[in-house]
């Protein structure tokens, strides 16, 4: 190999070619928190995996301004359906990203972002709250949004956790990180402080403890 690269005048016994075979075997994630909300999931060896996920029967939650499109108010979405939850039917659904392989879908309407995410243009405040179904341990929030964030709380068990957001724009997905105390508690609420621009869309919702 170093013979053929000196001879098309490639520089050797460089760093950047020592590579090492077999390569170093990758350790899998390993998780000491459960994800409460069931919507996380990563590839290893091109399979989606998530071992981190638990289910609760019943589990769901509610949204006092219905997402753009929607008109009913306090309406209640499954962990497992509702679009702030349902990451785990995202890869069966298939890649926006892949013109190629998804054009028909795409062109159809079967794929579009509205699947797995919400947007809202009104800019009230909003109030989302989780009911779990029965008593959990929480540790941590991770919220992924694109537009405009303007911070503001998440209540559990009487208690505020104030949260400080962000603007991006509307294409670029950033994740907000909230950890907090581990608290026990049946539901607990997200609110989001009212807007002064852009729309607001969130596409998911991820909830950490045991």
């Amino acid at each position: 190999f170093r013979v053929i690269l000196s001879t098309f005048g490639a520089e050797t016994s460089q760093k950047i070619w020592r590579f090492q075979y077999p390569a170093i075997k990758e350790k899998e994630p390993e998780f000491k928190e459960k994800c409460l909300t069931g919507n996380h999931f990563y590839f290893w060896n091109n399979t989606v995996t998530a071992p981190a996920n638990i289910r609760l029967p019943g589990a769901y939650y509610t949204i006092n301004i219905p997402p753009d499109g929607e008109k009913d108010e306090n309406k209640k979405y499954s962990f497992t359906d509702g679009r702030l939850t349902n990451r785990m039917k995202a890869p069966a659904a298939g890649d926006l990203a892949n013109l190629k392989k998804n054009k028909q879908k795409i062109r159809s309407g079967q794929l579009h972002k509205g699947l797995f995410a919400d947007s809202w243009t009104k800019k009230d405040p909003l109030q989302i709250t989780f009911h779990f179904g029965k008593k959990v341990k929480i540790k941590r929030m991770e919220l992924l949004y694109s537009g405009e964030l303007p911070g503001g709380d998440l209540v559990i068990a009487g208690k505020k956790y104030p949260f400080k957001g962000t603007t991006t724009d509307n294409t670029t997905v950033k994740k907000l990180v909230l950890a907090i105390p581990e608290t026990t508690a049946e539901n607990l609420q997200l609110n989001i402080s009212g807007r002064k621009n852009k729309i607001l869309t969130i596409s998911e919702v991820e909830f950490w403890g045991r």
